[in-house]
Formats: structure tokens, C-alpha cells, sequence
């Protein structure tokens, strides 16, 4: 089998840098011996990613469920977060999604409004005529302090 024979032009040459470029990231992330072969130094970032996110994840619900007015749309259970990840939708009675995703920006927090291409799930569940939910992730790359500073931030829009 020739695999250039089916290439209907010029190979991807970004593409495969950037998945090249992307991978050894994520290896690098394991902290393994970089003799270890890149399948295992993955496995365990992807490990490492999985409990650090878990972590966050923790404690964001923890602190989400003191704040007087808001609602996680979703699993909100400490017992249930080996069942999502760490991407959180919100709601306030007090405050629209859009107003506290720009309030939130203005503290350099970036935190996103909308039905995030959900349309027909944000009807269902009445949110949509609402402005949507506000939508706010973390990634391996942030850290406690930052959760905390959202909390902080989130408590002084609804009060």
C-alpha cells in the first residue's frame, strides 16, 4: 500500500507539526523519564491531568454550593465527579449568564454565556429564553487560587 497514493494534494505539513508539537506537550506533562516510551508518558498525563482537574473540580463545587443564588445545571454532587469533568454550567435567578460572563471579563476571567450550539436542550430545560447558561471550565494548567478567585469574583456579582 502506497499511503501517497490516494493524496489528493499537498500533505498537511502544519497539521502534523502541530500534532507532533502537541503530544510531546502532553508527554512532557507526565514528568517521566524521557526514555519512557511516549504511549506511557501520555497515560500517565492524561492520569496527572484526570486528578489535578478532579481536584479543581472539588473544590469549585464546594465553594459554588455557599453562594446564595446559583444553580449548577447539572451533576453538582461531590459523589458524582468521577462522572463529569471539569466544565461547569450556571444559572442565577439574581443575575443573567450574559451580565455575569462580562463582569467576569472585566477581571480578566473568561467565562462564556449562551446555549453553546445546545439550542434545543436550553428550550427543554428553559433556559434558553433566559439568555442561556454561563459556562465556566478548568484545565490542567490552572490552579486552586484561581478557582477561588472566581468563587470571590461570582460572589461580589450576585450580591
Amino acid at each position: 500500500m502506497n499511503p501517497g497514493k490516494w493524496m489528493t494534494g499537498t500533505q498537511n505539513h502544519e497539521g502534523i507539526a502541530g500534532t507532533s508539537a502537541a503530544i510531546d506537550y502532553l508527554a512532557s506533562l507526565s514528568g517521566a523519564n524521557p526514555l519512557t516510551s511516549k504511549r506511557n508518558q501520555l497515560e500517565q498525563a492524561f492520569n496527572k491531568i484526570e486528578a489535578h482537574e478532579k481536584t479543581l473540580s472539588l473544590a469549585f463545587l464546594d465553594g459554588i454550593k455557599k453562594l446564595d443564588g446559583i444553580e449548577i445545571v447539572g451533576l453538582n454532587d461531590l459523589s458524582t465527579i468521577n462522572q463529569r469533568v471539569a466544565t461547569f454550567s450556571l444559572t442565577s435567578k439574581k443575575v443573567p449568564a450574559e451580565i455575569m460572563a462580562k463582569q467576569l471579563a472585566l477581571k480578566d476571567i473568561f467565562a462564556y454565556s449562551g446555549n453553546f450550539y445546545a439550542k434545543t436542550l436550553m428550550e427543554t430545560l428553559g433556559y434558553e429564553e433566559k439568555g442561556g447558561v454561563l459556562r465556566i471550565g478548568f484545565v490542567h494548567y490552572n490552579d486552586l487560587n484561581q478557582v477561588e478567585v472566581i468563587l470571590h469574583e461570582l460572589k461580589t456579582i450576585l450580591s
